[in-house]
């Protein structure tokens, strides 16, 4: 379905590109047009718009390829999630996309340009990258296959849940600021958790969780001012020089009791080389109370079924494809439980900071 300039469509039910985008209202013909969908859209790109176009979908968008492309002084909402291998992609300043019931993906949010806002309801089954000036808001946790958020180029990402990333966990430069109200877990082996540079502050929270804990890189050693990292948790690694690592012409690698013997934050304990810094909440710190990850995750395949123990209620699991594709997500309801696995091959099950590979023959 094609909007032109300064049209008003409204649709009582769904629509389905046949060749290639389900709504398209882009282009200089197609200025200010205003479409309204009560049932959900789908096509190659579920929704195009550009150029002060206004979109709303009441019941859901699913693009094969893209969910949502949106340009310069776009508003698109949608109810009703996004589904796509890229769920929102923005290109343009001043545009607004605001999805509730959350998004599933590859690459969740792509989003740049100055004055651009993408709010999410909902979990982000996939990565979230901000750059350029865009802002990036999640109710909810994000899980990427990769890296769970990336932010640069006076990006800012706030999320209110948990954030895990199958390598990373949160990757921030440029002068970008990245807040997360849960914990952040990067699982990848032998890389960290959390990566910041170039000016930029990162809060969290909860935990930091990973083989490795932070680590601050110096790009321009004499233009860098320096990072800032908050955590209200505890940073949980494997190795104890890895819990904070500063990477500049002299590299530094603290252990969790190489804290400053004052602090400038009061009610943190301080990790600085006198550039940036790392405040970790005091209360909540002590070598007696930072483990090493546990393997109390036990999984096994039976009869094309699998089974999963030593989960806690409530907290999130994952089991991924070979490709690092989310195949199951949920919250666990018991401390154990048993999937469907109609297909032979190869899975990864993450939780709780422990990924076990496990075959299905």
């Amino acid at each position: 379905m094609t909007a032109r300039s300064g049209s008003n469509v409204s649709i009582g039910g769904d629509v389905v590109g046949v060749v290639d985008f389900g709504i398209v209202s882009s282009g200089v013909d197609a200025m200010n047009a205003t479409v309204a969908v009560s049932g959900t859209v789908t096509g190659t790109t579920g929704v195009r718009a550009d150029l002060g176009a206004k979109v709303m979908v009441a019941g859901g968008v699913i693009g094969s390829k893209s969910g949502i492309d949106a340009g310069d002084g776009t508003s698109v909402t949608v109810t009703g999630g996004v589904i796509g291998e890229t769920c929102v992609f923005t290109h343009g300043n001043n545009t607004t996309v605001t999805v509730s019931d959350g998004l599933t993906g590859e690459s969740c949010v792509f989003a740049q340009g100055n004055n651009t806002n993408v709010t999410v309801t909902g979990d982000a089954i996939g990565s979230i990258l901000a750059y350029r000036g865009s802002n990036v808001m999640v109710t909810g946790d994000v899980f990427g296959s990769s890296f769970g958020i990336s932010a640069s180029c006076d990006a800012k990402v706030t999320v209110t849940g948990d954030v895990f990333g199958g390598q990373h966990g949160v990757l921030c430069s440029g002068n970008s600021i990245v807040n997360v109200s849960g914990s952040v877990t990067g699982s990848g082996t032998g890389l960290v958790s959390v990566h910041v540079s170039d000016n930029s502050t990162i809060t969290v929270g909860g935990d930091i969780i990973g083989d490795k804990g932070v680590q601050i890189n110096y790009q321009s050693l004499q233009d860098s001012k320096g990072v800032r990292v908050t955590i209200d948790g505890q940073i949980k690694v494997k190795e104890p020089k890895s819990y904070i690592m500063i990477n500049s012409s002299t590299p530094l690698s603290f252990s969790q009791s190489d804290n400053q013997p004052t602090s400038s934050k009061a009610g943190y304990l301080e990790y600085t080389d006198g550039k940036s810094y790392v405040w970790v909440k005091e209360s909540l710190t002590g070598t007696d109370i930072i483990p090493k990850l546990s393997s109390t995750l036990k999984v096994s395949a039976q009869n094309g079924h699998l089974h999963v123990s030593g989960l806690t209620v409530g907290d999130l699991w994952t089991v991924f494809n070979p490709y690092g594709m989310v195949v199951r997500q949920n919250r666990a309801t018991a401390e154990e439980v048993v999937l469907d696995l109609p297909l032979k091959g190869v899975y990864i099950i993450f939780y709780a900071g422990q990924s076990v590979k496990l075959g299905n023959f």
